[in-house]
């Protein structure tokens, strides 16, 4: 992440600004000509203004003929934080600075091993009546690159959530094995009529371990793709650490370490919330 810390100061005119680029003591310490940019710039937020709520600010820049993506958020005083990358759209550009998290300098120290590529295609399912939802259950469907995995989750402590997997062709025959993996067992009772699905996740997953000092172990991964649902879809870029053994309170700082050096929120919907509500929109 880039620090940005400028001050803008309004001029009545041109001719003033003439005078003030050209004046004495500012040729006494500038130190190279002037250099001339056109620049058109294009500002972008979410249509219920998500970004401007928090203060964020996205823009796609022409720089002379250089096309730059900018992100800036807030940080202490005056100062900002700044990416950018170059970018043919802003669409294609969002992808881009969340590679600067994944391959940020300190998660590279605690990486174990290259970026793991998933391609996920999740579908998620509840009762006709919303019996799962209601108990704040998820039930899926993904397919992780050629497998495809079943998952119910249902609430833990804390942050926690239970959940148990299993491998299976469709919905409807992965209901018996996640009982027999350890599921509760009223899941059978509950989706006796049968389960229809709810709406869809589909994206691009980079996954690697991290592997801190203490031998706490967790999965970082990066999801770039779209939720759907009700016929209509949202765009999905997040950052996920997953603890898979050792210290929870060693995988929340790093989190929040991130969260801090990169000016993010944290996300407290999960992926099924956030497209069930398209759903019901």
């Amino acid at each position: 992440m880039g620090m940005e810390l400028e001050f803008k100061l309004a001029v009545s005119s041109p001719a003033l600004l003439e005078k003030i680029l050209f004046d004495p003591q500012i040729a006494e310490v500038r130190k190279e000509n002037y250099r001339l940019i056109h620049m058109a710039t294009i500002y972008y937020d979410t249509p219920d203004s998500r970004l401007q709520t928090r203060r964020w600010t996205l823009r796609l820049r022409q720089e002379n003929a250089r096309l730059v993506a900018t992100l800036k958020t807030p940080a202490a005083g005056k100062a900002r934080g700044e990416w950018e990358c170059e970018a043919a759209s802003i669409q294609a550009a969002i992808p881009m600075l969340l590679e600067q998290i994944l391959f940020d300098k300190d998660v590279a120290q605690v990486r174990q091993g290259d970026y793991r590529l998933l391609e996920m295609a999740t579908v998620y399912y509840d009762t006709t009546d919303r019996t799962l939802s209601q108990r704040r259950w998820t039930l899926r469907l993904r397919q992780e690159n050629q497998d495809l995995v079943a998952t119910l989750k249902t609430p833990g402590q804390g942050r926690a959530r239970n959940e148990w997997e299993c491998q299976a062709r469709d919905i409807r025959e992965a209901l018996p094995l996640l009982v027999e993996a350890g599921a509760p067992a009223e899941l059978a009772a509950l989706t006796a009529q049968g389960v229809v699905p709810l709406c869809v996740a589909r994206f691009t997953r980079r996954a690697a371990d991290l592997v801190f000092a203490d031998g706490t172990v967790c999965e970082l991964a990066g999801d770039v793709g779209q939720l759907g649902g009700g016929g209509k879809e949202e765009a999905l870029c997040e950052v996920e650490i997953e603890l898979k053994s050792g210290d929870a309170g060693v995988a929340e700082a790093f989190a929040r370490e991130l969260q801090a050096r990169f000016g993010l929120r944290e996300e407290s919907r999960s992926k099924f919330a956030r497209a069930a509500a398209l759903a019901k929109e």
